[in-house]
């Protein structure tokens, strides 16, 4: 249940202080709305048109796609976008390209979810 692993992903950003207002955080686009409704600041929800080029904004939608698919450039939009944690589920090429590859530090999961970090710093 997608409502209990968001939970406990929020319970661990309070319990262990996380900074995801100054850290940017990559999500799985259909949780985006349950962040944010608990104050939570996200890469990406479901305001699609939010996100788009065409409406002049950033590339965001484009560069979360290519992210989550692993494109070659996945390692150049995380650097440039910053991205320091991740929550995103983990029957997904995205996980397994950030832990098998020693990318990310798992910092909470559960059969179908996991909280990760990128890099070293902060609660580590």
């Amino acid at each position: 249940d997608d409502k209990k692993i968001l939970k406990k992903a929020i319970k661990y950003i309070e319990n262990n202080n996380i900074d995801v207002e100054n850290n940017i955080m990559f999500n799985e686009y259909s949780y985006g709305g349950y962040f944010i409704f608990n104050n939570i600041p996200v890469f990406i929800d479901g305001r699609a048109d939010v996100y788009l080029e065409e409406y002049g904004n950033k590339p965001i939608m484009k560069d979360y796609q290519l992210i989550w698919d692993r494109d070659e450039q996945t390692d150049e939009l995380i650097e440039k976008y910053n991205i320091q944690y991740w929550a995103i589920p983990k029957n997904g090429d995205l996980y397994k390209y950030l832990t098998q590859n020693s990318k990310a530090k798992v910092l909470t999961e559960d059969s179908n979810f996991a909280f990760l970090r990128t890099g070293g710093g902060e609660n580590d």
